[in-house]
C-alpha cells in the first residue's frame, strides 16, 4: 500500500544505490518509509504538563535530518524551509514558527516541510504535511480508530494547486479541498506559496472537523460536517445535541426543497395539458 503524505515517492531510476532499512520497495517504485516507524521520537525526558504534549525538539529536528539526508541523496527533492504549528485541544493554532517550540502548550504538533523539485526542465516547489502527537512524528495523525492525513505530495512533472486533508474510519470518509484556481504556470510559484501559507492559517479547522467527526457514525453525518465546513460555520464548539439539532434542521430543509422541485415539476406538466 503507498505511503501518504510524508513518504515521498521515489523513482526506480533514482532510487538509493545502497541499502537502507528506511527505504521500501512497492512494485516499481521505491517509498521512504513514515518517519515514525524510521525514528520515533521517544526520549525519556520529554515534558510532561497537562495540556502540552510530549515532545523533544533535538529529536524531531533529527528526524527530518534523515528525511533530508535521504531525499538530497536522491537527488529527488531539496527541502529549503521547514514551518512549525502547534495545535491547541480546541483546534486553534498558533502562528507559523521557524522554531518547534510553539509545540510547549500544544496537544498536537504540525510540520511543514517545503521544497523544490525539478518539473521536466523547470524547477518548481511543493510541501508536505506531517503531524507529531505523543513524541511520534508521522504523515498520519490517529485517534480513536479515525486518521487523518493529506494526499501524496508532488515530486514530478505537476504544479502545485491543490491539496486535500483526508478523516476517515473503515468506510466512512470526510475530504476538505484546499485550491488555488490559477491555472498559469508561470505564476506556479506564487500559486504554491499562496497554497502553502492557506493551509498553513487553516490547519486547525483540520483538527476541528477531525475531532467532530469522532462523534459520527454514519456517512450522512459526516456530510452535513463537510456541508458546514463548506459554509464557513464554526464547528469548535459544536457539541453532539447542537449537532443533531443542525443535522435534522438541513436535511428537513432538504426535504422541503425536494418537495418544492417536485411541485414545481407537476405544474408544469399540469400547464403543458
Amino acid at each position: 500500500m503507498p505511503i501518504r503524505c510524508g513518504a515521498i515517492v521515489l523513482s526506480t531510476a533514482k532510487a538509493m544505490r545502497e541499502p537502507d532499512n528506511r527505504i521500501k520497495q512497492i512494485g516499481s517504485h521505491t517509498f521512504f518509509m513514515p518517519i515514525s516507524k524510521v525514528k520515533p521520537l521517544t526520549s525519556g525526558t520529554g515534558r510532561h504538563n497537562i495540556y502540552a504534549m510530549e515532545y523533544n525538539p533535538k529529536k524531531i529536528v533529527e528526524a527530518i535530518d534523515v528525511l533530508r539526508e535521504t531525499y538530497e541523496k536522491n537527488k529527488t527533492i531539496k527541502i529549503y524551509s521547514i514551518d512549525y504549528i502547534g495545535i491547541r485541544e480546541d483546534g486553534g493554532s498558533t502562528p507559523s514558527s521557524k522554531f518547534p517550540t510553539v509545540f510547549d502548550h500544544a496537544k498536537y504538533g504540525v510540520v511543514f516541510i517545503h521544497y523544490s523539485y525539478w518539473r521536466v526542465t523547470q524547477e518548481d516547489n511543493s510541501f508536505f504535511i506531517l503531524f507529531l502527537k505523543d513524541n511520534e512524528l508521522g504523515d498520519t495523525i490517529e485517534e480513536n480508530g479515525w486518521r487523518m492525513f493529506f494526499d501524496a505530495p508532488i515530486t514530478t512533472f505537476n504544479v502545485t494547486r491543490s491539496r486535500s486533508c483526508h478523516i476517515e474510519k473503515g468506510n466512512l470518509k470526510l475530504t476538505i479541498h484546499f485550491k488555488q484556481n490559477s491555472t498559469n504556470d508561470l505564476l506556479s510559484l506564487l500559486t504554491y506559496k499562496c497554497l502553502s501559507s492557506f493551509i498553513e492559517d487553516k490547519i486547525g479547522i483540520c483538527f476541528q472537523a477531525f475531532k467532530a467527526a469522532q462523534n459520527c457514525t454514519t456517512q450522512q453525518e459526516l456530510d452535513f460536517l463537510n456541508e458546514l465546513l463548506n459554509r464557513n460555520q464554526e464547528i469548535e464548539n459544536l457539541n453532539k445535541q447542537l449537532f443533531w439539532e443542525k443535522l435534522n434542521c438541513f436535511y428537513k430543509e432538504k426535504a422541503i426543497e425536494g418537495y418544492k422541485e417536485m411541485l414545481d415539476e407537476i405544474k408544469e406538466l399540469v400547464k403543458q395539458q
